[in-house]
């Protein structure tokens, strides 16, 4: 990213809203290595898992949109502050549109190449203010379950990418197939 004013706005829609290569293309360009992502629901760690997550989100919603409400950059250009309005319709519920409110907080490193996210914090104030409320369960999820989530997320995407290079290996078509028509091997008669 060379202008986050200009940028911001189109990096977030392919991380939503994209292809599989336009978000690739994206996490490589725009983040660290070793960019962390922190949300109530889970905590992950490295350019990879956050990529997991991405993809994971877009494929479990059947729509996803977003209407950016404010945009605050620091005076140093170090810190990006979002209020995304995301209205999001899952697989689980095709009837049902979920309008989520979120407040992201975006780190923003200087390199060679442009600017890059280092950390992306979501923050979804109603859901959080319960967690933060529970005796010992709240810490324990805080600093545990949070983790774990992420992690779950980011084997199931492996593993569901795994089985597709599986099944594409089984089902693709081979030099040998190619260009042959189907031929009847059987005769019907009346």
């Amino acid at each position: 990213m060379q202008n986050l004013g200009k940028d911001l706005d189109h990096v977030v829609g392919i991380l939503l809203k994209g292809t599989a290569e336009e978000r690739t293309d994206v996490m490589n360009r725009c983040f660290t290595e070793d960019a962390e992502f922190t949300h109530h629901l889970l905590y992950l760690k490295g350019r990879n898992e956050v990529h997991a997550l991405y993809q994971y989100w877009h494929d479990m919603n059947l729509s996803l949109d977003f209407y950016n409400t404010n945009k605050i950059i620091s005076e140093k250009g170090d810190k990006v502050f979002l209020q995304l309005h995301e209205p999001i319709t899952t697989y689980l519920l095709p009837f049902l549109t979920v309008e989520m409110y979120l407040q992201v907080i975006l780190d923003i490193k200087k390199t060679d190449h442009g600017l890059v996210i280092s950390r992306q914090e979501d923050h979804v104030l109603w859901a959080e203010t319960i967690v933060h409320q529970l005796p010992i369960l709240g810490p324990f999820y805080i600093q545990y379950v949070r983790r774990w989530v992420g992690l779950s997320i980011v084997y199931l995407m492996y593993a569901v990418k795994h089985l597709a290079g599986v099944f594409d290996s089984i089902f693709a078509p081979t030099s040998s197939t190619i260009g042959k028509k189907y031929e009847r091997t059987h005769s019907i008669k009346h």
